[in-house]
C-alpha cells in the first residue's frame, strides 16, 4: 500500500489547505498512562510520540486501552478519535497518523469490542457478523467505550478541549450513535458508511449474516435488532455540529442507495462528497480528493477555530483564544 502524503508549510492557511491527505484516504480501506510505547516503529512515529494509554469504561469493571499519536513538530491543537470497520484494530490507525499531526491533530483509537486486543479469539468475532444479539452488544458497548474515551480525552493537555470523530464504515456506523449522544464530539467525518442495515446485511459484499436474503423471516427478526441502530436514525441528532459524509457511488458493500439514506438523514451544517469508486476509496481516480475533503474539513472545524488567521503577519499563526 501506498502511504504517500501531502506535505504542508504549517505557516499559513493557504499551505495548511493543500495538504493532501492522500494516507488517510488510503488507510480507511483497512478495514491511563501516557507512556510511549517501543514497540511501535512504523515509518509515521517520525512525526509522531506513540502512547498506549488505560482508562476505565463505565459500561462494565474492565479497563480500555487506547492508542494515541500526538505530533512531535507542533502543538496539538486537538484529537481527533479514529475508528475502522470490521475487522480492524487501533494500530490499523497508524496510516493517518502522519496526515493528522501535518495539521496539528493528535489520533486516538480503540479496540471496538469484540476487536483486535478484545476479542477472545475467532469465534467472538464470528458471532459478531452471525448473531444479532452480539452485534447488537458488541455496538452498544462500544458507544460506552468510547464515551469513557471522551472523558479521558478532556483531561489530556494535547486535545485543548477539543474533540472529533472520523469513522469508516463499521466505525462510522458506531459513531454515529457515539457522537449523536455526546454532544462533547465537535465534528464527525462518516466514510463509506451505510444508513440503514437492512441495505447493509444484504448487499453484494456484505460479511453479515450471509444468505439470509434467501430467508424473508429471518431476516425480518433479525431486523428486529438491527433496525434500531441503523445510523439513520441518529445522524439527524449530530446537528448543529458539522458532519462530513464520504460515500462511494459504486460500493457494493454500502450501496450509493444506502449511503444516500444516510446524507438525506443528515442536517445541516453538512457536507457530502460522493467519489467514484467502491468500499475502498484509494482505489480510483478520487482517492487524494477524498484526503482533501477530510483534511479541509479537520482544518476548518477543528484547527482553524484556535487560530487568529487574519492578524497573522508573514503567514505566521497566532493563538486567538484557549477555549
Amino acid at each position: 500500500m501506498d502511504c504517500r502524503w501531502g506535505r504542508h508549510a504549517a505557516a499559513a492557511t493557504a499551505a495548511l489547505m493543500r495538504v493532501s491527505l492522500v494516507a488517510v484516504a488510503l488507510v480507511i480501506t483497512g478495514c491511563g498512562g501516557g507512556d510511549e510505547d517501543p514497540t511501535r516503529t512504523t515509518v509515521a512515529d517520525k512525526l509522531v510520540s506513540i502512547r498506549t494509554v488505560e482508562f476505565p469504561t463505565k459500561v462494565d469493571d474492565t479497563k480500555v486501552t487506547g492508542l494515541m499519536a500526538v505530533p512531535r513538530g507542533v502543538a496539538s491543537r486537538g484529537c481527533v478519535i479514529w475508528q475502522f470497520g470490521f475487522r480492524s484494530t487501533k494500530e490499523n490507525a497508524d496510516y493517518a497518523w502522519q496526515g493528522l499531526a501535518a495539521l496539528g491533530l493528535t489520533t486516538f483509537s480503540i479496540d471496538m469490542r469484540s476487536h483486535g486486543a478484545r476479542a477472545a479469539d475467532a469465534e467472538e468475532y464470528r458471532k459478531v457478523l452471525e448473531d444479532p444479539a452480539t452485534f447488537d452488544a458488541m455496538v452498544r458497548q462500544t458507544v460506552g467505550d468510547l464515551k469513557a474515551a471522551t472523558d479521558y480525552l478532556e483531561k489530556q493537555p494535547a486535545c485543548k478541549g477539543h474533540i472529533a470523530f472520523a469513522g469508516v464504515s463499521l466505525g462510522g456506523a458506531i459513531g454515529t450513535i457515539f457522537a449523536a449522544e455526546d454532544k462533547r464530539i465537535e465534528a464527525v467525518a462518516l466514510v463509506v458508511t451505510p444508513g440503514n442495515w437492512r441495505q447493509a446485511i444484504t448487499s453484494p459484499e456484505s460479511p453479515m449474516l450471509r444468505g439470509i436474503i434467501n430467508d424473508p423471516a429471518a431476516l425480518a427478526e433479525a431486523m428486529k435488532t438491527y433496525a434500531p441502530l441503523d445510523p439513520a436514525r441518529f445522524v439527524g441528532k449530530i446537528a448543529p455540529r458539522p458532519v462530513l459524509i464520504i460515500s462511494g457511488k459504486s460500493d457494493q458493500t454500502v450501496v450509493f442507495s444506502n449511503a444516500r439514506a444516510l446524507q438525506k438523514a443528515a442536517r445541516e451544517p453538512k457536507t457530502i462528497f460522493d467519489f467514484d469508486g467502491g468500499h475502498n476509496p484509494a482505489v480510483g481516480p478520487d482517492a487524494e480528493r477524498i484526503g482533501n475533503e477530510l483534511g479541509s474539513f479537520l482544518l476548518h472545524n477543528m484547527v482553524q477555530p484556535t487560530y487568529d488567521i487574519d492578524s497573522a503577519p508573514n503567514g505566521t499563526f497566532y493563538e486567538r483564544s484557549k477555549r
